[in-house]
């Protein structure tokens, strides 16, 4: 899965753990995501059935993802967002976009505070 950064992400080092989240949940990688977590993570998708399988699984749509855009991530204290897409191949072969907004909340703004809840929203888009 290719990734592309928003230019110029290097300021906060929150940031690059952001990305990181959101590129295991592109992956559907949920070892990652535990890695990253604290033990009672919450993590919500707007509209999404709670109960449609692993925190990963149900976020991410079941078709291959070629790449994930981020196009921001915003860092403060122990809060953080970011927002981008998923282009994702089909069986057809043709692409779509997923576009996703993410809303993060840290134990505490320690650099090193494990992730204890996400709010997440997904809407269709259209491929770039």
């Amino acid at each position: 899965m290719e990734t592309v950064l928003p230019a110029g992400c290097g300021n906060a080092p929150r940031v690059f753990i952001v990305a990181d989240i959101v590129s295991a949940w592109a992956r559907n990688d949920d070892a990652a995501l535990a890695g990253l977590s604290a033990e009672t993570a919450l993590w919500t998708v707007v509209g999404a059935d709670p109960d449609a399988g692993s925190m990963a699984a149900r976020l991410r749509p079941d078709e291959a993802v070629q790449r994930l855009e981020l196009d921001d991530i915003i860092t403060h204290g122990r809060l953080a967002s970011c927002t981008g897409r998923l282009v994702i191949a089909g069986g057809d072969g043709e692409l779509r976009c997923v576009e996703f907004s993410h809303h993060v909340r840290f134990r505490s703004a320690g650099r090193t505070a494990p992730l204890v809840a996400v709010r997440t929203f997904l809407a269709e888009g259209v491929s770039r």
